[in-house]
């Protein structure tokens, strides 16, 4: 049963990095008003900041490429330039698609396209070796219920 729900997730997470890149992005600037770096084992896997003047909190993820050097450089009052997509009105979090921090380019909406799109190979391959796994359990469990 696990072996399935780790295919289906494995999956699900390739199938959300098919999508094109958001044509509606927008453009945020001003400075850090607050900065989080959220960890899991020792390791940064997500930002979340906000920007004077806006409401949106920002949530840099751990998937996009050098997340360590952006907490480094993340300081409260840093110039920044955010390019974001909002089309998700209930969430509370912003997704990042391109990050500036002091005139230093941090992220292009091209690189975070292609940082999303190799976290979702790691699903797709997931979900394929889950799927076999769960396969060769269902048929070792097949074989054990038959009658000699």
């Amino acid at each position: 049963m696990l072996g399935a729900a780790l295919a289906v997730f494995g999956y699900s997470m390739f199938f959300n990095t098919l999508a094109p890149l958001p044509t509606d992005l927008q453009t945020a600037r001003g400075s850090i008003a607050s900065a989080e770096a959220n960890s899991r084992k020792g390791s940064i896997h997500t930002i979340v900041f906000t920007i004077d003047g806006r409401s949106e909190h920002f949530a840099y993820p751990g998937i996009q490429r050098d997340i360590n050097g952006a907490w480094s450089r993340m300081k409260i009052g840093a110039d920044a330039v955010v390019v974001f997509n909002d089309d998700d009105l209930s969430s509370q979090l912003v997704d990042v698609w391109g990050l500036e921090l002091d005139g230093r380019q941090l992220i292009e909406p091209g690189q975070a396209l292609d940082d999303r799109r190799t976290n979702g190979r790691w699903g797709l391959a997931l979900g394929v070796i889950s799927t076999f796994c769960a396969g060769y359990m269902w048929l070792g469990l097949r074989r054990g219920r038959r009658p000699r």
